[in-house]
């Protein structure tokens, strides 16, 4: 017997234990969204050697916080990707269309899984690439069914999701402009926030701002607020300012990289 079907009678072997486990909590009666992420984490861990599972992390930005990340390499320090673990019985359908996903996650985040624990879906740049389901629910009954001939799937569907590097090469017109977007989705959303709680500290007189040439107490990003509307435009609203700001920003630092390549 070859390492691969030792590998691969392992695997069948973590699903089955991690099935068994979400099982058990769910016959509790108890359970709750929360409760099925540790049977998740420790199948994630069984699959492969070099990995960190990070479960509950900080924001990666402003209201977007995944519930899982996923790290791997020698020294845990290639990013392979996000999970979205959502209560066994939430509808993805739903789910994926929600403000949350459609317009937060899925455009920031490169590879991503969102998942109840019996059905898992896969998104890379936005697009779903993969849907494997190995279970359903009856809540009628109190039941779950295992589709054991989908638990391969699964295996082939996680392994290549911790493999591959979220944060791949760019060999494409399209990925990049998919990728610099996502970029300024995500600065967009945090100089919004920069630029709403430096105005309120401006506005209060609060003394941690440093003070300018001219005396006021005013923070980088509201300071160039005011002179982006003296300058040119008078009644710009924050969500352009903030989408102008960030285009500039990150197509900038491109343009350099592509003058400046070492």
């Amino acid at each position: 017997m070859n390492d691969q079907n030792v590998y691969r009678e392992d695997a069948s072997r973590f699903v089955n234990d991690y099935t068994n486990k979400i099982l058990k909590k769910y016959d509790t009666s108890y359970a709750q969204e929360h409760a099925y992420r540790i049977p998740l984490e420790e199948l994630l861990k069984s699959l492969a050697k070099d990995i960190k599972v990070i479960n509950d992390p900080k924001q990666v930005a402003h209201s977007i916080r995944p519930d899982f990340i996923i790290f791997t390499g020698g020294k845990n320090d290639i990013l392979g990707g996000y999970i979205e673990a959502k209560d066994i019985d939430k509808n993805l359908d739903v789910v994926e269309k929600s403000d949350q996903l459609a317009k937060k996650y899925l455009p920031a985040l490169s590879d991503l899984i969102l998942t109840n624990h019996l059905e898992f879906r896969r998104y890379i740049n936005g697009e779903k690439v993969e849907t494997i389901i190995i279970g359903k629910l009856d809540k009628a009954k109190k039941k779950i069914d295992f589709d054991k001939s989908k638990f391969e799937s699964l295996i082939n569907l996680l392994v290549d999701f911790i493999e591959q590097p979220a944060d791949k090469t760019i060999e494409s017109a399209d990925l990049l402009s998919s990728r610099l977007a996502s970029k300024c989705l995500l600065l967009k959303e945090q100089i919004i926030i920069a630029k709403g709680h430096e105005q309120e500290v401006f506005e209060r007189g609060n003394p941690s701002i440093k003070v300018m040439k001219t005396g006021n107490k005013i923070g980088p990003i509201f300071d160039f607020y005011k002179s982006y509307r003296k300058m040119l435009t008078g009644d710009i609203k924050d969500e352009e300012y903030a989408d102008n700001l960030a285009q500039t920003f990150i197509y900038s630092l491109f343009s350099a990289r592509l003058l400046v390549p070492d």
